[in-house]
């Protein structure tokens, strides 16, 4: 079970698309909602779960599989893919410290970042990697072209049981 550290706001994608609309340039609309007093960049969601999950073979083969939020982690938990979101699409210091620490518990241990596949996440994903490649080995789990583009626009929350046993994660146990 995850915690209710969180509430995602069940309007976001109207008032997302409302706020682009407007060509308003204040901040957009907050997504999910965090209990008073939780401070989201010092913390990994789905920790607990991921311990849960996570066999030792598996983090070997595929990584600690980083992601954004909290619904990407949901489903690939779902699917039985441990994972971990950083709340964003960026690391923080702390968030890159709490992962290299788990890294580096797991022999041969590394992290594979899985970003939204848009403008943002993948931004992000670059920050996120040289970030954490002060501290431990990681590597981009996918990109836009990755698969011929099949997965492009795409985010992990999406991602099937098919779309992981054919495509990603034999990419991910090749390194290709």
């Amino acid at each position: 079970m995850f915690p209710l550290l969180l509430r995602r706001s069940l309007n976001y994608e109207a008032q997302f698309k409302k706020w682009q609309r407007s060509g308003d340039s204040s901040k957009e609309p907050r997504k999910f909602k965090f209990v008073k007093g939780f401070h989201r960049g010092q913390e990994l969601y789905g920790i607990p779960q991921f311990h849960e999950l996570a066999t030792l073979e598996q983090i070997q083969q595929t990584g600690i599989i980083l992601v954004e939020g909290p619904n990407d982690v949901i489903n690939l938990h779902t699917l039985g893919i441990p994972a971990l979101a950083v709340y964003s699409n960026t690391i923080t210091e702390t968030q890159a410290d709490k992962l290299t620490t788990l890294t580096n518990e797991i022999p041969g241990g590394h992290v594979s970042v899985m970003f939204d596949l848009d403008q943002e996440g993948e931004n992000g994903a670059k920050q996120t990697l040289l970030e954490l490649a002060k501290q431990c080995c990681v590597r981009l789990g996918w990109i836009t072209e990755f698969a011929e583009g099949k997965f492009k626009g795409r985010q992990p929350e999406s991602v099937t049981s098919e779309d992981w046993d054919t495509t990603i994660l034999p990419a991910l146990i090749h390194g290709s």
